[in-house]
């Protein structure tokens, strides 16, 4: 039997209406995608960035670097171009330790997904107030900043223009000149007024984020002999981003056995403390003793014993769970010889 087909032949023009609708789709779809994409690629590349910059902040935190880097420009102005940053102990900026880096030229190691365009200090002001190193009075201090800018290599691969980036500088120049004579950077959070010292006397003084050791610094730091601190905790950097050649301290032990707990009095107030002698750290472990140029009195990072505290706790831990199962063992096998006796004591019996 002959069945009517019933279904109903679309039009030209419905047809047409249906294939642009779906090709609207079709590219609204395509640029949502393409959008998800630039959007992860930028976020990809702030990241970068951001970690390129801390890294570089690490390089001039080495106040040696800082000043071979900012001593060559001459006299600083209101904004004063920086051609080149020397790099000798971060090695995320280059693929090397040691590099340069160079406005323009610089590229991110590795991936190359931005280029630094250019570097400039902004905030400085002339003349400064003199007097942030008082052994050397004609010397004058200055918060500044250090102004990144970075260049996408690849434009397409994100949207957006330049990325730019700072980094806080502490400058020591020479009055008259403004020519840099010391330089390192710093935190953000390290530009306050909130550090204090406290000293024997018990008046407060501050802030103190600009004083310097006697002749000049080896390093940045605040000098703080015969005198304390106060603080519910401190904070040290310790970021995997910030180190290189890490592995796990194997003598711990044997460091321990090597360093000295020790009583004593303070020269300054006849006070009894504990701790450790800098020298005899010195001869286990130089890396966590500085000697000050100025009066080669030495000091001890403390903090950096907690490690080998850890990892000696660690095998205390294992040892001591060794010894319990070695202690089951011979309970059990106390336990089988009792009840052995037990049974031959019965025997015996009947």
């Amino acid at each position: 039997m002959y069945q009517k087909n019933t279904h109903k032949a679309f039009s030209l023009l419905e047809v047409l209406i249906a294939t642009a609708i779906l090709s609207i789709i079709g590219v609204t779809v395509a640029t949502l995608l393409s959008d998800t994409n630039k959007s992860y690629k930028t976020s990809e590349i702030d990241q970068a960035v951001s970690l390129y910059t801390m890294n570089l902040r690490q390089a001039l935190a080495r106040g040696s670097d800082c000043t071979a880097s900012l001593q060559p420009v001459g006299a600083l102005g209101a904004t004063t171009s920086i051609p080149t940053i020397t790099n000798s102990v971060v090695p995320g900026l280059c693929g090397a330790v040691a590099c340069t880096i160079t406005a323009g030229t610089t590229s991110e190691p590795g991936q190359n997904r931005f280029r630094v365009n250019r570097m400039f200090l902004t905030g400085y002001t002339s003349p400064d107030a003199p007097g942030c190193d008082q052994a050397r009075p004609t010397l004058q201090c200055k918060n500044v900043t250090l102004n990144i800018e970075f260049s996408k290599v690849n434009p397409g691969s994100s949207t957006g223009g330049n990325l730019l980036r700072t980094i806080p500088i502490v400058v020591r120049t020479s009055s008259p000149g403004n020519v840099v004579q010391y330089c390192y950077s710093i935190l953000d959070k390290e530009i306050n007024n909130s550090l204090y010292v406290q000293t024997t006397g018990d008046t407060m003084t501050g802030p103190l984020i600009n004083t310097y050791a006697s002749g000049g610094p080896a390093q940045p730091g605040i000098n703080l002999t015969n005198s304390h601190m106060i603080a519910n905790y401190y904070l040290e950097n310790s970021d995997k981003n910030l180190k290189h050649d890490i592995h796990q301290i194997t003598n711990s032990e044997s460091i321990l056995n090597q360093l000295n707990g020790v009583e004593f009095k303070w020269n300054m107030n006849d006070k009894k403390d504990w701790g450790f002698i800098a020298q005899d750290v010195e001869a286990v472990a130089p890396h966590l003793v500085s000697t000050d140029p100025a009066t080669n009195l030495k000091s001890v990072k403390y903090s950096g014993v907690i490690p080998v505290l850890v990892e000696v706790a660690k095998k205390l831990e294992q040892e001591n769970d060794l010894l319990e199962k070695k202690i089951q063992k011979i309970n059990l096998k106390i336990q089988k010889i009792k009840m052995q006796k037990n049974i031959d004591n019965q025997e015996a019996g009947d």
